[in-house]
């Protein structure tokens, strides 16, 4: 890793990290009318230079169905705790716990209708960063619990694709009350679902959210939605990935409290032997922020402004199928980021090797 701290700067630290762990899922049939399932995850990363890197992180989950051919009972608990770079404009390696629970209700109202409603609450924590120098608090301005209720109507098209229409409505409650971040959202998307076993796999939804805060030192937002990640054959030697994502994140830029992340991108597999493969891809994005920032430019004179971030990945893999599931990769991925704010702007440049999973 060129920039493991994602520093800017001509002399970002380098270093080499390696991520293991076991994992073991249980499934527990209850008769013809319930199911168990369970997965139990920990693992530890390690960086050779940055010890204060070094951690374990553990991911436990919990669900549980009953019901019968109209309607299905279902309940889910999940437990997360590891390091990660929380978002596209906080891309700093930091300690994050999530603890989340739900339940839901799915009724089929026809032989290829049915109605899903769902509840869930999940709660962020978060650690400052480790070995880097930062003059914001992390918690402060991250810590959250998120309740979401969501109403979907299904129907199914083919055996492998599927049309939905949700409703959600979520209520965001920070840790900190002094940051004036709370509010609510709500909003609509409409899409198409692909089963991971058809000729097309992935989904794409697109839609409008509304973001209201409960203070008026805050922007609201309203505004179009979306997420496609849609992966299909192109003749007997290719396949393309296309992927699309606009929605808000939390930021950490003072008076703040969202950014607008909007990102397109692709990628073509091409298989130069029966399971050898190359895969080129490109991604483009940028983040865009409804107020201005008051902070410190590259001449080092104060200015009041709003932030420009714009970012471009691009990737590069040498690939070999194991099996129809597993796959042996070397690669890398090339980061460009180019802002108006001094520590947004920087390069890092990943070399990768090991395995991925696709289902």
């Amino acid at each position: 890793d060129s920039n493991a701290l994602s520093q800017p700067g001509p002399d970002p630290v380098q270093d080499v990290s390696f991520v293991a762990g076991p994992g073991i899922r249980g499934v527990l049939p209850m008769g013809n009318r319930g199911l168990f399932d369970f997965w139990q995850e920990t693992g530890y990363i390690y960086f050779r230079d940055l010890t204060s890197l070094r951690n374990v992180y553990n991911v436990s989950r919990i669900s549980g169905s009953l019901g019968g051919r109209d309607f299905v009972l279902h309940g889910t608990g999940g437990y997360r705790a590891g390091q990660v770079r929380p978002t596209s404009e906080l891309d700093l390696p930091l300690d994050q716990t999530i603890v989340d629970v739900g339940g839901g209700l799915d009724v089929a109202i026809a032989s290829a209708q049915q109605l899903n409603f769902l509840f869930t609450q999940t709660e962020f924590t978060h650690d400052d960063p480790a070995g880097e120098e930062v003059d914001i608090s992390v918690p402060n301005l991250l810590d959250r619990t998120t309740s979401v209720a969501t109403a979907q109507f299904e129907r199914y098209l083919t055996a492998t694709a599927s049309l939905i229409a949700e409703g959600s409505y979520d209520v965001i409650d920070y840790v900190d009350d002094s940051t004036q971040r709370d509010g609510r959202g709500y909003g609509g998307v409409g899409g198409v679902l692909f089963s991971p076993r058809g000729d097309i796999q992935g989904e794409a939804r697109f839609g409008y959210r509304r973001l209201d805060p409960e203070f008026e030192s805050q922007a609201d937002f309203s505004g179009f939605v979306g997420s496609a990640d849609v992966t299909f054959p192109f003749g007997l030697r290719f396949r393309a990935r296309g992927i699309f994502r606009r929605d808000t994140s939390p930021s950490i830029l003072d008076n703040n409290w969202f950014f607008v992340e909007t990102r397109v991108g692709g990628s073509v597999d091409v298989y130069v032997a029966d399971r050898w493969f190359l895969r080129p891809g490109i991604s483009i994005g940028n983040n865009s922020y409804p107020l201005t920032s008051t902070f410190e430019n590259e001449g080092g004179e104060i200015v009041t402004e709003v932030v420009r971030d714009d970012f471009r990945i691009y990737q590069l893999s040498i690939n070999y199928e194991l099996t129809e599931d597993l796959v042996f990769n070397v690669g890398v991925n090339a980061l460009s980021r180019e802002s108006n704010l001094p520590q947004f702007a920087k390069d890092r440049t990943v070399l990768l090797i090991g395995l991925a999973t696709r289902f």
